[in-house]
């Protein structure tokens, strides 16, 4: 079951967590498994916090050497989670060349939404530069989200 499971991507674990116990049948029995890996599945994935996260990006134009304030809108997707606090980091990134320009923790509660901003300089480039949004869960080892985004300059 380990390797079935290790070999989903999230947004198939997001749909998996929301499948009502009636339609388990019909979405796991392709996959071939057994009651009892259902019922742990189902167990596991109840606990996780499964977030939405949308991105706000200023309208104005920028240039490198800015300050960027983006700002967080993080949506709990999981219903079933009551009174529990999750932390997470975020981190801004820019692949190409392997640097983090933002670092910030926050805590989220299983109420469904929580907002939160992260600030940084903006790097020299081109005319346009790709960066990463990065969340990731410091309660669940491996529960990361990644965001890309493009910041387009005058």
């Amino acid at each position: 079951m380990q390797q079935k499971l290790e070999s989903m991507d999230m947004t198939e674990l997001v749909h998996l967590s929301r499948v009502s116990e009636l339609d388990f049948d019909k979405f796991l029995l392709p996959l071939n498994f057994s009651t009892r890996e259902v019922n742990e599945m189902v167990s596991f994935l109840s606990r996780l916090p499964f977030i939405s996260i949308d991105l706000n990006l200023p309208e104005q134009k920028l240039e490198p050497g800015d300050t960027l304030e983006l700002m967080l809108n993080i949506r709990n997707l999981n219903t079933k989670l009551k009174k529990y606090d999750f932390s997470w980091f975020c981190c801004v990134s820019f692949e190409k060349t392997d640097e983090l320009f933002a670092l910030k923790r926050f805590q989220t509660t299983s109420k469904s939404l929580h907002k939160t901003s992260l600030s940084f300089i903006i790097p020299e480039a081109g005319s346009t530069i790709s960066l990463n949004l990065h969340v990731m869960s410091s309660n669940f080892l491996g529960l990361n989200y990644v965001v890309p985004f493009d910041i387009r300059f005058k």
